[in-house]
């Protein structure tokens, strides 16, 4: 009988179990290597307007990082410690944008302002539409993040804070306690919209994830696709993997096992009012705005009939690609975190890696995929479809999120 001693000792299995899984994980992008070395479709090694892409790309991903910092941080702080009338309910909605994708939101605000009156040259397009779109996506994910990491506060703590300034103080403190954690989600949140070609190009302010589907998908040119993506992969890993180096320490020692007894949420005259409004601005902002562009349409003529036409034929693949990814990802994460077991060091190594490929662009292993399973250009939509890497799709997906 082997006993559950056995995952305590140290050894250098351990290092090499993390290595292992780590190539794992990193596999599905080996091609990508081969066809940014071999494929050459002559020309500039980036393509001529690749720069200004990647500089379009940033400036949204920068104002997307510091609008979700800047609102969600205390917001989430607020909505963790207090308790107001409404809460559940608010919360609720406010985690539909993570379950939409990027390019529905920017479909709606698309379509919010068209039905509006506005001209393609308003808020709602271009530069300051693809950061609204973006920002309804990515705005939850840092108040989630800083709501869940104000609520691992100890009741101690929050006790000392309360006893040296009252709630004002324990605001104070617990901002700057969560702040590092909200940071690493807002940047994440705003590398994961360099790749997304999606709301960009709806709303005309294309960049380098446009740039690469273009690339790829109308010129054929899948060398220059691979090169575009390994330039974009190796400026996520310059900005993620300092991020992710410094703070993974702090993560892997809050993820051991503690005793912490959770603090009770104060509530007051004037978080009453105060938290479901700011809650009810973001759901306006983030929910309603967005779901009222892309409901308005469908009112006046609802196609049942292709609605039910498509789901029938969409839905058995996609159940069959999340039931993988997300098999796959269970097992990978859960060997990895037994592997590391209660070392601070490989813990801190397997959440840096961790970060960094969950932020890498979708493409790094996606367009290295296809460009295997399509090396001709296609003549119609159906051989497209019949050589685009639907097997391919569930191991990419997974090794973004170990």
């Amino acid at each position: 009988m082997v006993s559950c001693a056995v995952l305590e000792r140290p050894g250098t299995w351990r290092v090499i179990g993390i290595t292992v899984g780590l190539l794992v994980a990193f596999a599905p992008a080996v091609p990508l290597l081969f066809a940014a070395g071999v494929q050459n479709g002559g020309g500039s090694m980036l393509g001529g307007n690749f720069g200004a892409a990647l500089g379009r790309s940033f400036a949204v991903a920068a104002a997307v990082a510091l609008l979700t910092v800047g609102i969600g941080l205390p917001t989430g702080v607020l909505a963790g410690l207090s308790d107001f009338p409404l809460r559940s309910f608010l919360l609720a909605l406010l985690a539909l944008p993570l379950l939409v994708p990027s390019f529905l939101w920017a479909i709606g605000i698309s379509m919010l302002r068209t039905s509006s009156g506005m001209s393609a040259t308003s808020f709602l397009s271009g530069y300051s539409g693809a950061v609204i779109a973006f920002v309804a996506v990515g705005l939850p994910l840092v108040f989630f993040v800083s709501l869940l990491s104000t609520r691992g506060i100890s009741r101690g703590q929050a006790d000392a804070a309360r006893l040296a300034g009252g709630e004002s103080n324990l605001f104070r403190h617990a901002l700057r306690s969560v702040s590092p954690t909200a940071a690493v989600a807002g940047v994440l949140g705003g590398v994961l919209t360099l790749a997304d070609p999606g709301p960009g190009q709806i709303l005309g302010y294309n960049g380098a994830g446009f740039a690469i589907l273009t690339s790829f998908a109308a010129q054929y040119d899948f060398g220059l696709a691979a090169r575009q993506c390994l330039m974009l992969s190796a400026l996520v890993i310059v900005i993620v993997l300092p991020v992710a180096v410094l703070l993974a320490p702090r993560f892997a020692a809050s993820l051991l096992a503690r005793d912490v007894a959770p603090f009770a949420p104060f509530r007051s005259s004037l978080t009453n009012w105060l938290a479901p409004v700011l809650l009810f601005s973001i759901i306006i902002f983030t929910v309603v705005l967005p779901a009222a562009g892309l409901t308005a349409p469908v009112l006046r003529d609802f196609p049942a009939a292709r609605v039910a036409q498509e789901v029938r034929r969409t839905l058995p693949n996609t159940l069959v690609y999340a039931a993988a990814a997300s098999g796959i990802a269970t097992i990978l994460g859960f060997a990895l975190a037994l592997i590391a077991g209660r070392e601070r060091r490989l813990r801190a190594i397997l959440l840096a890696a961790a970060v960094v490929l969950f932020a890498l662009p979708s493409s790094f292993a996606h367009w290295a995929s296809c460009t295997r399973e399509a090396p001709h250009p296609p003549h119609s939509t159906s051989s497209f479809e019949a050589s685009s890497p639907r097997p391919l799709v569930s191991p990419c997906i997974a090794c973004r999120s170990p």
